[in-house]
């Protein structure tokens, strides 16, 4: 069969052409050389038929990038590392507020807030010279979820309330603005309703050169559940204690003693996070 008629099923059903070139240029800007990204493409490529899963494409790509080097095949499986920064919400919370924090915004995490009219419990507030954003958090653990329309309804009609009070108390040099981050993506009408209300919507890939990848490609943080020296539990563990970014294991190697780790292990589990914070 010729690799350019292959059709692949994505996570939401969609039938799409499988693009070699795409995995070639993820697994390069993971760490891969040229050769053996094209290496690795070529096996996928031999091993996968029509209807053949995106997901098992990626988890073929992951395991052969795996065996060269552990540590570029962390990088490359951050989509996944976002999917298991759950079953809770919270570490994506956090983890959202680490970006924003790049940016250059003051943030807050889960706080009481009073509106015009009622109080709120919001994920993220984040703050710079120019404008302050009440966020929203939408995490998923089903890769083919959509978020329709009906969350920024929800969510803007609380937001016109704590924009209220904001208005009342608030810097009136600072523009207020609402925003829903996910780690999926959005329906058409969802998209639609936010370009018309205002409300920043970003999922996995959109907006265009502004969407949560693009976040984390520009921030180069990596959360803990990219890394191969730790085991699932290991990881759950640290992020229930509040540790989700490997540059935390970097900065603070104390966060490492909960697991009961042998100097040898702690050594390579440190080792991985400096390469994957880019220390």
């Amino acid at each position: 069969m010729n690799q350019k008629n292959i059709k692949v099923l994505k996570s939401n059903g969609e039938m799409v052409d499988f693009m070699p070139d795409k995995l070639k240029s993820a697994l390069m800007r993971s760490g891969a050389d040229a050769k053996e990204a094209e290496s690795i493409v070529n096996t996928v490529i031999s091993s996968i038929g029509e209807r053949t899963k995106t997901g098992k494409i990626y988890k073929i790509a992951y395991n052969l990038l795996k065996q060269k080097s552990k540590y570029v095949a962390g990088r490359f499986r951050l989509k996944q590392a976002v999917y298991d920064l759950g079953p809770s919400g919270y570490p994506f919370e956090k983890y959202v507020s680490k970006l924003l924090e790049y940016q250059g915004y003051k943030v807050k995490v889960n706080i009481i807030e009073n509106g015009a009219c009622v109080k709120h419990e919001l994920d993220v507030v984040a703050e710079n010279n120019e404008e302050r954003l009440m966020i929203e958090c939408k995490f998923h653990r089903d890769k083919g979820h959509k978020n329709d329309v009906k969350i920024p309804l929800y969510i803007h009609s609380r937001f016109l309330d704590i924009k209220a009070s904001w208005e009342k108390s608030g810097d009136s040099k600072l523009n207020y603005f609402g925003m829903i981050v996910t780690n999926t993506r959005f329906s058409e009408d969802a998209t639609e309703y936010g370009k018309c209300t205002g409300m920043r919507l970003v999922s996995w890939d959109y907006p265009h050169g502004n969407s949560l990848k693009d976040w984390i490609d520009r921030a180069d943080l990596h959360p803990i559940t990219s890394m191969n020296s730790l085991t699932k539990l290991q990881r759950q563990s640290l992020l229930d204690s509040g540790v989700v970014l490997c540059k935390e294991i970097v900065e603070n190697h104390d966060v490492l003693l909960k697991l009961g780790l042998r100097l040898q292990k702690r050594d390579e589990v440190i080792k991985e996070a400096e390469v994957l914070s880019g220390s």
